[in-house]
């Protein structure tokens, strides 16, 4: 992975995807130097990294305005590949995080011609424009998995995997819901 220094105590890294051919980057963030939520649309968590996904991917990158998480005051990392028929983005407590794991604070992807994995999800929700999605709350087993939520748009599935601490499922079905609907209303990054 090859690190280059970026202004304001960021840097970016580039390289791929352990075991694979999947090029991607990692950017990491003082969170004392970005806001969960911004005025203009993406949040800043996400800004740093879309300029590398977007020329890499045709499918339409939807992403909410705010993240209503609590960060840990260090560095967090913001890791994304794009590819001609998908896209990830993961936020992480580490710089090699690569999915819904231990690492992870949230994950936003889209696979175009996706589809719903059987028993990925608990419920239907409905969202803005008619679009029907699916929703499942914090499940803990041997490990958690953070509440989701998945739907289809213009040929892709999307789904947000987000770490919420309000520790009411109703409520995090509300905020994921929300999340949802600003993606999808703010349109393609």
């Amino acid at each position: 992975m090859q690190a280059k220094p970026r202004a304001q105590g960021l840097y970016q890294a580039t390289g791929f995807y352990p075991g694979s051919e999947i090029p991607f980057v990692s950017v990491a963030m003082r969170t004392d130097q970005l806001a969960t939520r911004a005025p203009e649309g993406t949040s800043s968590v996400f800004r740093p990294i879309l300029p590398q996904i977007k020329p890499r991917t045709q499918v339409a990158i939807l992403l909410p305005g705010e993240l209503p998480v609590t960060l840990p005051d260090d560095t967090i990392y913001v890791n994304g590949m794009g590819e001609a028929d998908e896209y990830s983005i993961v936020v992480g407590h580490t710089p090699d995080c690569s999915g819904a794991t231990v690492c992870s604070i949230g994950s936003f992807n889209a696979k175009r011609g996706g589809k719903v994995y059987p028993d990925e999800f608990e419920k239907t929700v409905s969202l803005v424009r008619g679009i029907t999605a699916y929703f499942s709350p914090l499940t803990c087993g041997a490990s958690c998995s953070p509440p989701s939520i998945g739907w289809e748009y213009e040929g892709a599935f999307y789904r947000m995997h987000l770490e919420i601490d309000s520790r009411n499922p109703s409520q995090d079905e509300e905020i994921m819901v929300r999340l949802a609907n600003s993606a999808i209303e703010m349109g393609p990054r």
